[in-house]
């Protein structure tokens, strides 16, 4: 969860609650969520405003270092 914290911080993505666990829950747009959703899960939190949502990405001990590896790397292209 660090990592996609580090990511979200690095293009100063608002997160809607800090917290120190496995969850990140960041203010992205819709156009972003939009492409994220083609090949990532997310858990829809809260509407934010008129076009931008808030999300739970959430990691485990399960979740594969490259699963996490490539949601960072759509976040920096979607991002940019």
């Amino acid at each position: 969860a660090d990592q996609i914290r580090d990511v979200l911080a690095r293009h100063n993505v608002p997160l809607f609650v800090e917290t120190v666990t496995n969850q990140v829950f960041p203010v992205l747009s819709n156009t972003v969520l939009d492409a994220l959703e083609k090949d990532f899960t997310y858990a829809f939190w809260a509407q934010y405003d008129d076009s931008h949502s808030v999300v739970r990405f959430c990691t485990s001990w399960a979740t594969k270092p490259e699963h996490v590896d490539a949601l960072c790397a759509a976040l920096d292209s979607c991002l940019e």
